[in-house]
């Protein structure tokens, strides 16, 4: 699939993935940030922001839409950072495609299975039905569809990711920016493990999670290191999982100390 991508800076190349309900706009700053040192793109995955949509969404589709886009447009030693869903993207893209894969950077998630749906302090089921049993015939104003959200959710950010995916359509009507039928369908497999089919992952890896998120557990913590032979885990203060919003000033200190580190590679 051909994706939708935002494309800023001079340099190696960096590819961002963004997460669940997420676009790539909302990674601009982070970017804007590294763009002195890198060419970084920012695609909207599948089914998400401006890029097309499908009834698959598996770590198998998602990861390939990455491989395609980066054989598109040339890129070698790509570093790639992802944030949840995008997270999970970027781990299965160095199992399946290793040589092209220079760094690996993931934000508060693990490869492993989640069984929750209800992760992070967000209820993923009831954000999804609320999606899909919207009338849009009956939104007229933006403050109605505003207020229809307020009075079903509570929390800022379940709030904001909300607004920020409604648009109008071609026949000026609001709708959805992302694909809530096929994401509410497909929830299953976005809670996934990455597939590793015993392999190894060697390139240098960084994996941060947010110091008030329950996504990356202690045994989590062992997971990850039997799996990535080069992995640091460091953590982010004052931050559940959405890192990028809550302390985007600490995170992007930590990628860039980790971004210019000269790595080696340990083969265990």
């Amino acid at each position: 699939m051909e994706l939708y991508y935002r494309k800023i800076g001079k340099g190696t190349p960096l590819i961002i993935c963004h997460g669940l309900y997420g676009m790539s706009e909302n990674w601009l700053p982070i970017a804007k940030a590294l763009s002195n040192s890198f060419e970084i793109y920012l695609p909207d995955m599948r089914n998400h922001g401006l890029s097309p949509h499908s009834q698959n969404h598996s770590y198998k589709d998602l990861s390939k839409d990455i491989y395609e886009l980066i054989i598109k447009n040339n890129l070698k030693d790509v570093t790639l950072i992802g944030h949840s869903m995008g997270g999970k993207t970027c781990m299965q893209l160095a199992v399946n495609y290793p040589e092209i894969v220079k760094r690996l950077i993931v934000i508060d998630i693990s490869p492993k299975e989640y069984k929750s749906k209800n992760t992070g302090g967000i209820n993923h089921n009831k954000v999804l039905n609320f999606m899909i049993n919207t009338n849009f015939s009956e939104i007229k104003l933006r403050t109605d569809i505003t207020n229809l959200i307020s009075n079903n959710f509570s929390d800022n950010f379940t709030r904001q990711f909300l607004l920020k995916n409604i648009k109008r359509g071609k026949s000026s009507k609001y709708e959805w920016k992302l694909n809530a039928k096929t994401l509410s369908e497909k929830h299953f497999k976005i809670l996934k493990g990455v597939n590793f089919d015993n392999k190894k992952i060697l390139c240098p890896s960084l994996f941060i999670k947010g110091a008030n998120s329950n996504y990356i557990s202690k045994e989590d913590e062992k997971f990850i290191h039997q799996n990535f032979g080069n992995a640091i885990i460091d953590k982010i203060s004052s931050s559940g999982h959405f890192i990028h919003v809550e302390n985007p000033l600490e995170l992007i200190n930590m990628l860039n100390v980790f971004l210019s580190r000269p790595h080696s590679i340990n083969v265990f």
